[in-house]
């Protein structure tokens, strides 16, 4: 006759593994951010009126990009447009821009491809890119939907008159993530 484990066995077999595959993973994740940190540098904060930072509007909206570009002048910055995503990728490829501003809409390619290409920048510098994503029918900062579109800040084009607002809101939420995530990869031998 075999001998079947009881439930109870079988939940704290299940735990105990579970609990030996969390230390391996929170070993390996620690290893890895120390790595990438010490490769990365220092992230670089973004600063909303920065002098000489440059803003690249990605849009197929005419209307869309004039007023953003306006905002982002006032704002401190030089803007350059693109209504491409291999416009974008290749402005990128090239040279550091301060906010990146994705619109709902492109005149070729898709917002959700630039948003994939900017997450697989090198870490040091998406960390110093400030990533924007406008769509119709989320809700302005939320966080979550933010992080699971790779940007920084998302808001609806009917959110543009409080853009200069919610770039300065944004841009001190990623600073103090990052400020917290620096002081954990010390604190973690990093």
């Amino acid at each position: 006759m075999s001998h079947e484990p009881t439930p109870d066995q079988l939940s704290t077999w299940l735990k105990q593994q579970l609990g030996f595959l969390r230390e391996e993973l929170r070993s390996e994740l620690r290893s890895e951010l120390q790595a990438g940190a010490a490769a990365a540098g220092p992230a670089t904060p973004i600063e909303p009126r920065g002098r000489g930072r440059t803003a690249l509007i990605c849009s197929a909206d005419p209307a869309f990009t004039t007023e953003l570009s306006q905002v982002l002048k006032q704002l401190g910055h030089k803007t350059e447009r693109t209504g491409t995503e291999m416009a974008a990728s290749a402005r990128l490829s090239r040279r550091e821009v301060s906010v990146v501003v994705v619109g709902p809409t492109l005149e070729e390619g898709t917002p959700e491809g630039l948003l994939n290409r900017l997450s697989r920048l090198p870490s040091d510098r998406r960390r110093a890119t400030f990533v924007v994503a406008v769509r119709d029918g989320v809700r302005a900062a939320d966080a979550g939907i933010a992080f699971m579109m790779g940007a920084n800040l998302v808001m609806t084009p009917a959110d543009l008159p409080r853009f200069s607002e919610l770039l300065a809101e944004g841009s001190e939420d990623r600073d103090d993530f990052y400020h917290v995530f620096e002081s954990t990869l010390e604190e973690v031998g990093g």
